[in-house]
């Protein structure tokens, strides 16, 4: 008999001595549902426990896999941000490269200019020079015209 069943006879019926077999057959069909409610409690208290690791092991490998998505995702706005400044300065180089490039061509054309100066002044130049020999040769004519 199941002994959650003996301990209510003996709490609840202790002036029973002798049980009538009717009675008896009753609480040996009550016995074997206690002892099916205690297998049925273990089985499902196993399967709960078996679930319990499980689900364990299911939460640790998602709480992993949280952390490295947050890793990664904290990599990637890390990376983002270099990649941000890098564009903020190739931004800032265009621009001064453009600068740059805008202040050679005015120094170009200031060149030109100059170049052009410098021609025109060796043009003079030599307009000059050749005034210089054209007197010399009317002096050296003007001086052999009063000579003779």
């Amino acid at each position: 008999m199941h002994n959650t069943l003996k301990r209510q006879i003996k709490n609840y019926l202790p002036h029973l001595s002798s049980m009538p077999e009717e009675l008896n057959n009753f609480l040996n069909i009550v016995s074997e549902t206690y002892s099916h409610f205690d297998e049925d409690r273990n089985l499902t208290d196993r399967s709960m426990e078996i679930s319990t690791r499980e689900l364990n092991e299911i939460n640790r490998r998602l709480k992993e896999k949280v952390e490295t998505e947050m890793k990664n995702k904290t990599e990637l706005e890390k990376q983002k941000l270099a990649t941000m400044n890098i564009l903020e300065d190739v931004h800032k180089s265009q621009s001064e490269l453009k600068k740059a490039y805008a202040a050679l061509e005015k120094k170009g054309q200031e060149l030109s200019a100059l170049k052009s100066l410098s021609e025109e002044l060796a043009g003079a130049l030599e307009i000059e020079e050749a005034i210089k020999i054209a007197n010399y040769y009317i002096v050296d004519v003007l001086e052999f015209s009063a000579v003779t």
